[in-house]
């Protein structure tokens, strides 16, 4: 074990306090870790969005501790209906990230204690979320890491493709079939929805129609490329972080092609994509899970003012 970290863990774990954040469907509960006194202040809060504020096996307590030994305040909290917060709990849906519960806590943390420049963090839905406080938020946001979120209207996720050849999953389906001639695609797309329930064909068959004409933009969710251009429009950093094997990734590469090939040189440096082998979207693959921790603590920290300094620390540090 390594004690110092253990023990400097420990004295974040003392420094942290309870608050409540009023919200817009009750009271949001969460937990303030304030920055370690030793190291220089970042001057950021980082906000981890989470459908409860602890995640699974604890990571959202260990991001905001680790984050906060780096000179970052960190607040995680439950959503409305989750964890101790008051409120209903509601179905979460891609689309419809709940941007209100994000402005409130931004919103709380500068009217009472004093902080006005942010961070934010999110997983799936969570990285929807995170993003859609640009849209009110965008001037006081620094950075953003957005984890191997949906981007579409509606998601192809539930759909298996039975006519596109020998492809052995979703996502080689998908691949098969963008390259198929236009008339090949409509034809199989009105196949597939022949062996759909009603429900289902009334849902997606607007999406693959749209794929299968070659009207990708149209796919995205609105709430994303609104949340997306707010971004741009920013002057904040971004980490999309996602998976080459991620069925997410495959509605990702949409954006890839479409928003973001709209932007300017100067932008496109702000807004990092790193993709990495197999699949990030495992929630239960608590090895992967810990890799994604570890990824988002490290480049939050490069948005600290004195990162060199703090780095050329630690490797001096380290090479005793």
């Amino acid at each position: 074990m390594d004690w110092s970290q253990a023990s400097a863990q420990l004295e974040r774990e003392h420094a942290e306090r309870p608050v409540v954040i009023p919200g817009p469907q009750g009271a949001l509960f969460g937990i303030f870790t304030s920055p370690a006194p030793n190291v220089p202040p970042a001057g950021k809060s980082v906000i981890l969005f989470g459908r409860n504020r602890w995640q699974r096996d604890r990571m959202g307590v260990d991001t905001a501790r680790l984050l906060a030994q780096r000179g970052f305040s960190c607040l995680r909290f439950d959503y409305h209906g989750y964890g101790e917060s008051e409120g209903p709990n509601t179905v979460m849906r891609t689309k419809k990230p709940w941007r209100d519960q994000a402005v409130a806590v931004i919103r709380f943390l500068r009217e009472t204690m004093g902080l006005d420049r942010f961070v934010v963090s999110g997983f799936c839905f969570d990285g929807l979320t995170a993003l859609s406080a640009f849209q009110s938020e965008w001037h006081s946001i620094d950075g953003l890491v957005f984890i191997a979120a949906p981007v579409l209207a509606d998601t192809l996720q539930p759909i298996q493709f039975r006519y596109v050849g020998r492809a052995r999953n979703f996502s080689e389906k998908i691949q098969v079939f963008l390259k198929l001639p236009v008339a090949q695609k409509l034809r199989i797309v009105e196949q597939t929805m022949r062996r759909c329930s009603e429900r289902t064909s009334a849902v997606v068959r607007p999406a693959l129609l749209a794929i299968a004409k070659g009207e990708e933009e149209l796919r995205l969710s609105p709430a994303f490329r609104k949340s997306f251009a707010a971004l741009a429009r920013s002057r904040a950093r971004a980490l999309f972080l996602y998976g080459i094997d991620d069925n997410e990734y495959r509605e990702f590469q949409v954006a890839e092609r479409t928003l973001f090939a709209k932007l300017d040189s100067e932008t496109c440096a702000r807004l990092e994509i790193e993709i990495w082998p197999g699949q990030l979207h495992v929630p239960q693959a608590t090895g992967v899970q810990r890799q994604i921790l570890t990824r988002t603590v490290n480049w939050i920290e490069t948005l600290h003012p004195s990162y060199e300094f703090l780095s050329s620390q630690r490797l001096s540090a380290s090479n005793l």
